[in-house]
């Protein structure tokens, strides 16, 4: 299991620097965006300048990371490499599972620092003061942010472990067409409804914590059964 994670750690690190390139240039446009509008206050620049980073940027490495490791697969020849070796499939399932997560976890730490740090800088240099978003606006941004990648990947791993990449990479859009869903009157009440609901839940807990563990509890749970319908399927699948 070290040995897969390890192997995928070593595979990204091989294009990870153009990738990197272009984060930096939509973190930098972001930042400009924001000390150039007059109209924002410097509280309001450095929570875009911060979710941004954190959410946008986070999350476009996380996905680049999950395309090139199934590239990786696919078109290196490195999934029959790793067939070959003493391993099971189940290992190899849960290792890319594994490693995602870590991904992803990593990457909005790292972009929560990176953003408080460039939204201090930007407000100091701006309004003469460093302002940065409340460390709870911080974990409320990780945390969704999280919980949506979780939900996302969920989906589009079984799909990616049944197909492959070549066949599969049509269907990366599929979670996203569950928002044209929101055009229809009847679901934007629903979702009207239940927002009201938790919004009335929120004001009575005073603290968004408990709503929030909730949100990571299920995102992490549909990962977990995700991953078994993954491996069901990667057992069964020829090559």
């Amino acid at each position: 299991m070290k040995a897969l994670l390890y192997s995928d750690w070593a595979s990204l690190g091989k294009s990870m620097k153009s990738f990197l390139f272009s984060i930096f240039m939509i973190c930098g446009i972001v930042t400009f965006v924001s000390i150039s509008n007059e109209g924002m206050d410097a509280e309001t620049v450095a929570e875009t300048i911060q979710s941004n980073i954190m959410a946008t940027g986070s999350l476009m490495f996380a996905f680049f990371s999950f395309f090139n490791l199934f590239g990786q697969d696919e078109h290196a020849g490195w999934e029959s490499v790793k067939l070959s070796l003493p391993v099971s499939r189940r290992e190899v399932v849960v290792g890319r599972y594994l490693i995602m997560a870590i991904i992803i976890a990593v990457l909005l730490v790292i972009g929560a620092i990176l953003g408080a740090a460039i939204a201090a800088i930007a407000t100091t240099v701006k309004y003469g003061t460093v302002t940065i978003m409340p460390l709870w606006m911080v974990a409320v941004t990780i945390a969704i942010a999280l919980s949506a990648a979780l939900i996302y990947l969920a989906i589009e791993m079984p799909i990616f472990f049944k197909l492959g990449l070549t066949k599969a990479r049509l269907y990366f859009t599929l979670p996203f067409f569950a928002c044209m869903l929101f055009m229809l009157k009847p679901v934007q009440r629903f979702f009207e409804g239940l927002a009201a609901r938790f919004g009335t839940i929120a004001e009575i807990i005073g603290n968004p914590a408990p709503i929030l563990a909730i949100l990571l509890v299920i995102a992490a749970v549909l990962y977990a059964i995700s991953s078994i319908i993954s491996t069901r399927i990667y057992e069964k699948r020829e090559f």
